[in-house]
């Protein structure tokens, strides 16, 4: 089990644009850290990582920041608009530790795209 609290902030940038911005938190418990971050004896043998039990706790913070743009210059019409999406969010504790994220990935994980919409 997961709990994410966040908060967000919405703002028009004018008539065609928005933008939304978010940070948030997530707690897992331990079946989850075990099942997402854990290496048993068998999986330390097959993958040369050292075995590594995780524990329930706080997995991650982070933030990020959505931008849409109307391109009839009217977001209240709808039709077909382009929007981008970052988000930077840092793994903690347990999710840190493993060496799944400390030797074989990063504490940092980062996300970026990009698409097309259309709103009728």
């Amino acid at each position: 089990m997961q709990i994410s609290p966040g908060i967000g902030w919405r703002q028009p940038l004018g008539r065609a644009t928005l933008a939304i911005a978010s940070l948030s938190a997530t707690h897992a418990d331990g079946d989850y850290m075990r099942t997402y971050f854990s290496i048993d004896p068998a999986g330390s043998a097959a993958s040369g990582l050292p075995a590594f039990t995780a524990r329930g706790g706080w997995k991650d913070v982070g933030g990020g920041l959505l931008l849409a743009h109307d391109l009839s210059g009217n977001g209240l019409d709808g039709g077909w608009s382009v929007f981008g999406i970052a988000r930077y969010s840092r793994l903690l504790n347990s999710a840190a530790q493993s060496p799944v994220t400390a030797i074989a990935g990063d504490r940092d994980q980062r996300f970026v795209a990009a698409g097309v919409g259309f709103t009728f």
